[in-house]
C-alpha cells in the first residue's frame, strides 16, 4: 500500500474514533467557547434592554411635561412622572445593577453608571444619582461620558440645595466644556449657573449666565429656554422693555407651543406694566387668533380684560370677566375671572356685597392659584358685615338708652306734680328701655361699639387694603374707648397708616407715636417704637423702588410662577433690607411656601426669620398672634351677604376708596394676602375655608 494512502486511512480512522468517543480531547475548549459566546450575548441583551428602556422613559417624561404644560394648576405640586416611564426607570436601575455586579470590567460599565444616575435623577432620588455620577467620574476618568457626568453631578448638587458646591464644580467644568467644543454642554452649564444665581438673589449675574447660555447653545430649544428665562428675570426686576425684547425672541427658536404662549403672554403683561396698552392689545389680539393657542384662549381673554381695565375701560373689562365666569365656570380661568371681579368691586366699585359674591364663587373651584386669596377675602368680608351689623345694633341700643335717660330726667322733674303723672311717664317709657336679657349701660355699649369699630379698622388696614376707612374706624374706636388693652395697638396702626400717606390724616405719624409713648409708656408697642431707627430720610428714598419691585414679584405670584416669585422677593430683601416692604417680602416668602408649595418646614423657617428680623412690623406681630393665640375662643360663624344687612342699611363708612395701604403694597394684586386680623386667623384655623354661598 502506498505511504500517502496509509496515512490518509489512518487519519480517517482516528477522526472516527474521536467522534465515537465524544470528542473528549476538545470538549473543554468547546465548552469554553460556547459559554463565552452565551455570556456575551446575555450581557449585550441586558445592556440593550436597559438602553432601550431608558430612552423610552426619557422620551415619555419629556413628552408628558410638554403635553401637560398649562393644564395643571399654577402653584400645585409638581406632576409625578408617567407610570410607564417610572416602570422603565426601575427596569433600567435593575438591569444596570446586574451589569455592574456581574460584568464590572466590561466596556459598558461607564454607560451603565450614567444611565443609573440619570434614572435616579428623573425619579427625584438626587442623593443616589449624585453617588452614581461621582462613581463614574472617579473610576473612569478617561471615559467619553466623564464630562457629561460632571455636569449631571452638578445638577444633582443643585437639586439637593448644595449651591456652593455646585457652583464650585461648574466653575471648574466650564473651561473643560469650552475645550471640548460641545456647545450644548456648555450652554447647560451656564444655564445651571444662572439658576444658582437666581437662588442667591443676584439677578444681574443670573441674566448674564443665561445670555452666555443662549450664545453657546447649538440646539434651538436650549437657545429658546435661555431667552425665556432672561425674559422672566427682566420682568421680575422691573426691566419691562428688556423683558419684552427677550421674550419675543423665544418663538424663533422654540417648538414648544406652551413656552411660546407663555413668552408672548409675559410680553403682553410687560407692555401693560409700561402702560403701552395699544401694543399690549395688538399682541393679545394676535394671540387670540393664533390656532396654536386655542387651548389657552380663556387666559388670553383674561389678559385682554386686564388691559382694558388698566386703560380705564371698566365696562368692557367687566363684560369679559363676566363672560369668562360663565363660559369657563368651574375652571381655573373662571375662578381667576371671579377673583378679578371680586377685587374690582372691593377696591374700585366699593361694593362689598358683590365683592363677597364673586370671591365666594372663586372659592368654589378647588386647587386654583386664587383659592387661598379668595377664601381669605371671604373671611374678611364676612367679618366686615358682622362688625357693621354689631355697630348698627349698638347704635340702636344707644339711642334707646339715651331716650331712657331723657325720660328719666323728665320723670324726676314731674315728681312734684303728682303721683299719677309719674306713673303715666313710667308706663310710656317702659317698653322703650326693655332689652332682651339685661339692660346695658352706656359704657358697656361704648365698649361694644369700640371693639367692633377696631375690628373694622383692622380689617381695612390688613385685609381689605382701604387705609382711609381704616383710619376712620380706628379713630372712631379710640373716641368710644381709650383703654390700656386696645388703645396702644390702635395708635401704632394709625402711626403706620399716617407714615404711608400723610395726606390721609391731619395727625402725623410722629404725633401718634408720641401719644402712644406718653399715654401708654409700658405697653409693648411703646417699647418697640423707642428702638426703631429715626433715619426716616433713608427709608423714604428706598420706599418707592422697593414697592415697585414688590409689585413685580406680586404679579409672578399671581401668575403661579412661584420659584421666580421667591427669587424676586429675596432680591428685594437683599436690596432694601431696611424698607418696610422687606418685612412684607419675608412674609410673602413664607406664605408661598405654606400655601402654594406646601413646604411647611420652609414656611416655618421664613416666619421665624420674619419675627427675628422685623419684630415690630404688623406681619411679625400677626405671626406672634398666630403662634401664641391658643385661647379656646368660640368660632365666629361667618355670614354671607344674604344673611346680613347690606352696607347701605348698615352704618356707612364716612370715607371710601383709598388705593395705598400702610406698607405701600400694590393694591391691584392681592397676593399674598395681607396679614389676617386676629379674629380672622381664629376663624380660619377653626373652620377652614368657607364654601360658596349664593
Amino acid at each position: 500500500m502506498p505511504r500517502r494512502s496509509f496515512i490518509f486511512t489512518s487519519l480517517v480512522a482516528l477522526s472516527f474514533t474521536l467522534i465515537v468517543q465524544g470528542c473528549g480531547v476538545f470538549s473543554a475548549v468547546g465548552d469554553a467557547i460556547s459559554s463565552g459566546y452565551e455570556n456575551s450575548l446575555t450581557y449585550f441583551n441586558v445592556y440593550y434592554n436597559a438602553r432601550r428602556a431608558f430612552s423610552d422613559a426619557e422620551t415619555e417624561i419629556k413628552d408628558a411635561a410638554k403635553a401637560n404644560a398649562g393644564k395643571t394648576t399654577p402653584g400645585a405640586q409638581p406632576a409625578t412622572i408617567p407610570p410607564d416611564a417610572a416602570k422603565n426607570l426601575d427596569l433600567v436601575i435593575d438591569k444596570c445593577s446586574n451589569i455592574l455586579a456581574y460584568h464590572g470590567k466590561s466596556a459598558y460599565v461607564d454607560d451603565a453608571l450614567m444611565m443609573t444616575g440619570k434614572a435616579f435623577f428623573y425619579k427625584g432620588e438626587y442623593s443616589k444619582a449624585e453617588r452614581k455620577f461621582l462613581e463614574l467620574i472617579t473610576q473612569y476618568p478617561n471615559s467619553p461620558l466623564n464630562l457629561g457626568a460632571q455636569l449631571w453631578y452638578a445638577k444633582s448638587e443643585e437639586k439637593l440645595g448644595e449651591y456652593a458646591e455646585s457652583r464650585k464644580n461648574l466653575t471648574g467644568f466650564i473651561p473643560l466644556a469650552e475645550k471640548s467644543g460641545d456647545g450644548d454642554l456648555l450652554a447647560e452649564a451656564y444655564s445651571l449657573m444662572g439658576w444658582i444665581a437666581v437662588h442667591d438673589n443676584t439677578v444681574t449675574p443670573a441674566i448674564e449666565f443665561f445670555q452666555k447660555s443662549a450664545n453657546a447653545a447649538e440646539s434651538d430649544q436650549l437657545i429658546a429656554d435661555a431667552w425665556f428665562e432672561i425674559g422672566q428675570l427682566y420682568f421680575a426686576d422691573g426691566q419691562f422693555q428688556n423683558s419684552i425684547d427677550a421674550s419675543l425672541k423665544v418663538e424663533s427658536h422654540s417648538d414648544d407651543v406652551y413656552q411660546i404662549f407663555q413668552s408672548k403672554l409675559l410680553a403682553t403683561r410687560a407692555y401693560r406694566n409700561l402702560q403701552l396698552l395699544d401694543k399690549a392689545l395688538v399682541l393679545e389680539n394676535d394671540m387670540a387668533k393664533d390656532y396654536r393657542f386655542k387651548d389657552y384662549l380663556g387666559i388670553v381673554l383674561l389678559e385682554r380684560a386686564n388691559i382694558l381695565l388698566a386703560g380705564g375701560r371698566h365696562d368692557d373689562a367687566l363684560n369679559i370677566y363676566l363672560a369668562l365666569d360663565t363660559t369657563y365656570a368651574h375652571t381655573e380661568t373662571g375662578a381667576m375671572a371671579d377673583s378679578r371681579l371680586g377685587k374690582y368691586f372691593e377696591r374700585t366699585g366699593n361694593n362689598y356685597v358683590k365683592a363677597l359674591y364673586f370671591y365666594s364663587r372663586a372659592t368654589s373651584v378647588p386647587a386654583t392659584s386664587v383659592l387661598d386669596d379668595a377664601a381669605h377675602k371671604v373671611i374678611a368680608l364676612n367679618l366686615y358685615f358682622k362688625d357693621q351689623q354689631e355697630i348698627s345694633n349698638t347704635d340702636s341700643l344707644m339711642a334707646l338708652a339715651l331716650k331712657a335717660d331723657s325720660a328719666g330726667a323728665r320723670r324726676d322733674s314731674l315728681a312734684e306734680r303728682g303721683k299719677d303723672t309719674v306713673a303715666v311717664v313710667k308706663d310710656s317709657t317702659k317698653t322703650a328701655i326693655v332689652v332682651p336679657g339685661r339692660t346695658l349701660s352706656k359704657d358697656s355699649l361704648n365698649a361694644i361699639e369700640a371693639r367692633a369699630a377696631a375690628g373694622l379698622g383692622e380689617l381695612f388696614y390688613t385685609d381689605l387694603a382701604n387705609p382711609d376707612s381704616a383710619i376712620y374706624w380706628l379713630r372712631f374706636s379710640l373716641m368710644h374707648q381709650y383703654v390700656e388693652y386696645s388703645a396702644p395697638r390702635i395708635l401704632y396702626m394709625l402711626s403706620e397708616l399716617a407714615s404711608s400717606d400723610s395726606g390721609k390724616t391731619n395727625v402725623t405719624s410722629k404725633e401718634f407715636q408720641a401719644q402712644l409713648i406718653k399715654d401708654f409708656p409700658n405697653s409693648y408697642f411703646s417699647r418697640q417704637l423707642q428702638h426703631l431707627s429715626t433715619d426716616e430720610n433713608v427709608k423714604a428714598k428706598v420706599a418707592d423702588s422697593a414697592a415697585d419691585a414688590y409689585s413685580v414679584a406680586d404679579s409672578l405670584i399671581d401668575s403661579g410662577r412661584n420659584e421666580e416669585a421667591l427669587a424676586a422677593l429675596r432680591l428685594i430683601i437683599a436690596r432694601y433690607p431696611t424698607s418696610p416692604v422687606a418685612a412684607k417680602c419675608r412674609y410673602a416668602i413664607g406664605w408661598v411656601y405654606e400655601n402654594r408649595l406646601t413646604k411647611m418646614d420652609s414656611a416655618a423657617a421664613e416666619y421665624k426669620l420674619l419675627i427675628k428680623q422685623y419684630p415690630t412690623t404688623p406681619y411679625a406681630l400677626a405671626m406672634n398672634a398666630r403662634q401664641l393665640d391658643t385661647l379656646a375662643t368660640a368660632p365666629v360663624k361667618p355670614e354671607t351677604a344674604s344673611q346680613q344687612n347690606t352696607p347701605q342699611a348698615a352704618k356707612k363708612d364716612t370715607v371710601q376708596g383709598g388705593q395705598t395701604n400702610a406698607l405701600n403694597i400694590k393694591q391691584n394684586s392681592g397676593k399674598p394676602p395681607g396679614v389676617l386680623s386676629r379674629r380672622a386667623q381664629i376663624l380660619q384655623s377653626q373652620q377652614g375655608k368657607l364654601k360658596e354661598r349664593e
